[in-house]
């Protein structure tokens, strides 16, 4: 397999600020076709660990080599490690149009109760495993 990751944008997006962490959601536009690509983000977080660790091991350093950061794991949960020192998650969004969208999402409890998320960094991911 040869994936390339294309078109990293760094940001600094709220998603989510409160309670009921399994609410929260992250919603992006395809830049092919314009559709708007949407899913929760626990669930969003639990498929991008499974891509993951389904893409070969130089395909895993490739890809957070990308986006410019460093590999952290959370037992089997690949993160990212942010210049801030927080850790981040990958979320996968797949679109009709075969496209396939790779987000960095920052989420955890900020507060007992209160859950905060940001969108970090978002790409296309070329030729990937499903």
């Amino acid at each position: 397999m040869n994936s390339k990751v294309r078109d990293v944008s760094h940001l600094a997006l709220p998603l989510h600020d409160g309670m009921h962490e399994d609410n929260a959601c992250l919603s992006l536009t395809c830049c092919q076709c314009g559709a708007v690509l949407k899913t929760g983000l626990l669930a969003g977080i639990a498929q991008g660990k499974h891509w993951y660790h389904a893409l070969p091991t130089t395909e895993q350093q490739g890809l957070v080599t990308a986006f410019g950061y460093q590999l952290s794991l959370l037992g089997n949960i690949p993160m990212v490690k942010l210049p801030s020192g927080r850790n981040a998650y990958f979320v996968l969004l797949d679109c009709a149009c075969n496209e396939r969208w790779l987000a960095v999402v920052e989420y955890y409890e900020y507060q007992p109760a209160r859950y905060k998320a940001t969108l970090v960094a978002t790409a296309r991911f070329e030729n990937a495993a499903t």
